[in-house]
Parts: C-alpha cells; structure tokens; sequence
C-alpha cells in the first residue's frame, strides 16, 4: 500500500491535476494537498480548479485544457508550472 500512496516518490514527469471543487469523491481540499507536496518536491506541475464542476462534469469541462496541455507535452514544448516560488512557464 505504501507505494501506492501519491507523493510517496518524486515525479519524473510533468503533471497537469484539474479538480472540481464540488467533486464528493475525490474531495476538494484532496488535490490541493497533493499539489502541494508534489510542489515541494520541486516537481513541474499545474494546479486548475473549476468552482462549478463535480467528479462527472470535470472532464468535459476541462477536456479543451487537457487536450492542450497534452498537445504541448506532445510537442516537446515546457510543460508550465503553477506550484508556489517557481518560475511560470
């Protein structure tokens, strides 16, 4: 179990988190604690929070900023990072 929890080892790859602040399921203090920890461990990661959107409707809603920030990754372009005292790409 222990290798299974998030944050348990540093990222080698950069990571876009969404989260639905009226999400029952993974509940929404949840991801901004991970981003955090992730954040510390000097990973590349971005944070988006969609106040309206629950566990079901956060993909469609997002799905334009997924495809995107796929897109990019795809593209070999620098993945841009939200975490706290680092720079933004």
């Amino acid at each position: 179990l222990k290798r299974n929890l998030a944050g348990g080892e540093p990222l080698n790859s950069p990571l876009l988190l969404v989260q639905g602040m009226k999400d029952t399921v993974v509940l929404p203090y949840e991801t901004p604690a991970y981003f955090s920890l992730i954040c510390q461990q000097r990973a590349t990661a971005q944070l988006e929070l969609y106040p309206e959107d629950d566990h079901y409707s956060i993909i469609p809603n997002a799905e334009d900023q997924i495809d995107e920030w796929m897109q990019q990754r795809l593209a070999r372009e620098p993945a841009p990072t939200n975490c706290p005292n680092r720079e933004r790409s």
